[in-house]
């Protein structure tokens, strides 16, 4: 891609202020190739000016989130535009995760989509959102699909529009021990909440079509089994991407109406493998 080709990730093409260089060669690098259709968002990086508030708000038009570990981001529905208020330059590999996911979940509410905590990669052309509380094996789960050749669709977003899913930056976050466990992923330090090693992953396509969920947990042996209507309305309520008085979620219902899976097996990085199996036969079964 060349400076003039329009880049985007999310379902959103993102743009920089003029005279910015927010997007510096490596974070579009880590970007995909913007579809015409993606709506147009703008990125902006400026110094606080006094104190920056310690609440979080949400509007219909505005809303501000706390940084970490200093300032805070400010979202402009009108102006389509982020401000990331925060006193230092903003290194390439944060603006690409975990900073763009908080644009991509607002953006995409205020756009009508539905946004989740969420993993996601595709199966025979179709994709699937993994749904998993911290710890819970999610980026391990990526890693081993990605290892095995499985398209990794995005790590921590899911923004359906409809029927279709948005692919997000092309990378993966690993904690130390699975890294350690993959000999995989560049350590970048504390980015965000946490401390993380990041593996490049390759280009995918912009959109995909959208077959279902997984919902990870752990067991003493390896389970896949199909999910009524209430869990499966439990698990995506838990895992939305923005919870703020008076925002009703988009397109939760249409998400429910999906296949889930439960997924679950134990803590033991020699069961990996063989519970990805288990896991991708399970998924025929929806083809």
């Amino acid at each position: 891609m060349t400076q003039a080709d329009p880049i985007g990730a999310y379902g959103l093409q993102l743009h920089e202020t003029s005279g910015s260089r927010i997007l510096s060669d490596q974070a579009r690098s880590r970007l995909l190739p913007a579809e015409p259709s993606w709506p147009r968002w703008e990125l902006r990086h400026c110094a606080p000016e006094g104190a920056v508030p310690d609440t979080e708000e949400w509007g219909p038009d505005r809303a501000r989130l706390q940084a970490h570990p200093h300032g805070c981001f400010e979202f402009d529905r009108i102006k389509e535009r982020t401000t990331f208020r925060v006193p230092e330059p903003i290194e390439p590999e944060a603006l690409v995760h975990p900073y763009l996911a908080s644009t991509a979940a607002i953006a995409g509410h205020w756009l009508g989509r539905s946004t989740f905590h969420a993993g996601a990669f595709a199966v025979d052309g179709r994709a699937w959102g993994v749904l998993g509380n911290r710890e819970m094996g999610k980026s391990s789960l990526l890693m081993g699909l990605h290892m095995q050749g499985i398209p990794i669709i995005t790590d921590d977003i899911v923004a359906l529009e409809g029927q279709r899913a948005f692919s997000g930056p092309r990378c993966l976050d690993l904690r130390q021990s699975a890294a350690e466990q993959f000999g995989a992923g560049d350590p970048l330090g504390r980015l965000g909440r946490r401390e993380r090693w990041r593996v490049r992953l390759p280009p995918v396509p912009g959109d995909w079509e959208f077959a279902g969920w997984i919902l990870l947990g752990w067991s003493d042996t390896v389970v896949t089994e199909p999910l009524g209507a209430q869990e499966r309305l439990s698990a995506l309520a838990v895992n939305r991407a923005v919870v703020a008085a008076g925002a009703t979620p988009p397109g939760l219902l249409d998400a429910v109406a999906l296949p889930m899976v439960h997924f679950a097996r134990p803590q033991d990085w020699s069961q990996l493998e063989p519970g990805l199996r288990r896991l991708l036969d399970s998924l025929a079964d929806h083809a």
